[in-house]
């Protein structure tokens, strides 16, 4: 008996552990987050600084939106859209065309999970 219990607290603990840092992961702080995702489309697309700052300005608005969103799939797709629209109206066509290039190719532009343009790991 006093080893189920101990068992059941356990796994509560560790339940209640992994939930926390999955809830973290979520949370994460949207400006410096904005600012690594600009920097990189500056670096692969050549933003002007007036075209840097309205993307950055779009992020912040668009992670802030994300985590209220990612509950439903569609609600999801239906923002991602909605970002793809303003981020067209900043870019010009050629920069757009590049930029869906690379996300639907990370691998062809230089990038693997978990790392960023450049950088081993």
């Amino acid at each position: 008996m006093k080893k189920i219990v101990l068992l059941l607290l356990g796994l509560v603990a560790f339940s209640g552990f992994a939930q926390q840092k999955n809830q973290s992961a979520t949370n994460q702080p949207v400006k410096p987050l904005a600012e690594k995702y600009t920097d990189q489309m500056k670096d692969m697309l050549t933003l002007t600084l007036k075209q840097e700052t309205k993307i950055k300005a779009l992020y912040e608005e668009h992670l802030t939106k994300y985590p209220e969103t990612n509950a439903n799939a569609q609600e999801v797709k239906k923002e991602n859209a909605e970002f793809d629209t303003k981020l067209k109206g900043v870019l010009t066509a050629e920069q757009f065309e590049k930029w869906q290039y690379i996300r639907e190719h990370p691998m062809a532009a230089g990038f693997k999970a978990g790392t960023e343009k450049g950088k081993k790991g």
